[in-house]
């Protein structure tokens, strides 16, 4: 695909200039002897290269309408996380109000998502066969696969609210048309996934009402 291969070089154009970092040649034969160091490291990649590289701007700035503010919460949750003093104390940060009951959620849907990406790459590929491959946004592709799985871990959610959240989402963080467009392809696939019983709804989420 041509995101895909754009993204590639993107990657490629910095994991080349970070091998030629001194700070990081250095650093590499010395790597994991040190968890300080260690750390460090991991402290000036982000802040030297992913909040401040002109190659990794410019990719996420095309790929994130709101990467300017994005920016900020990734710099204030990296600075956080990695504000300790040993490995074992490396923890997701808060990033919601009610955060022990969200965190469930975000973490169930995140591996999940990456557990069943193939099966969630396939679903999505028979709906979309029939487009243009420069026309799939990648932003497209993560939204849908976590939507689908989001219909599917969560028996209590109705699946209208799963693609109307995911509609929103599309609006906000891809290109001007992924709104439609996620929206019709969640439609068809919901409709098979639960003829086929992959999405089972329980309690005020039934599945015959969710989705008629």
């Amino acid at each position: 695909m041509i995101l895909k291969d754009a993204l590639d070089e993107y990657l490629f154009q910095t994991v080349f200039l970070i091998l030629q970092d001194q700070e990081v040649i250095d650093y590499l034969p010395h790597a994991g002897e040190d968890w300080t160091k260690d750390n460090e490291m991991v402290k000036y990649l982000i802040k030297n290269y992913l909040l401040k590289h002109p190659i990794l701007l410019e990719y996420f700035e095309e790929k994130d309408l709101n990467w300017h503010l994005n920016k900020d919460v990734v710099k204030s949750l990296a600075t956080k996380t990695f504000k300790v003093d040993a490995a074992e104390d490396l923890k997701i940060q808060d990033i919601a109000l009610q955060w022990d009951e969200d965190r469930v959620y975000f973490e169930t849907l995140f591996s999940q998502t990456l557990e069943q990406e193939a099966q969630l790459s396939q679903w999505i590929a028979e709906q979309t066969q029939h487009w243009e491959s420069d026309r799939l946004a990648v932003s497209d592709f993560i939204l849908l696969k976590m939507a689908i799985t989001e219909m599917m871990a969560f028996p209590s959610i109705p699946v209208k609210v799963s693609i109307n959240e995911f509609i929103e989402l599309a609006k906000q963080y891809s290109t001007p048309k992924s709104g439609q467009f996620i929206n019709g392809l969640l439609d068809v696939i919901s409709l098979k996934l639960a003829a086929s019983k992959h999405i089972q709804k329980s309690g005020r989420g039934l599945i015959d009402k969710a989705i008629s």
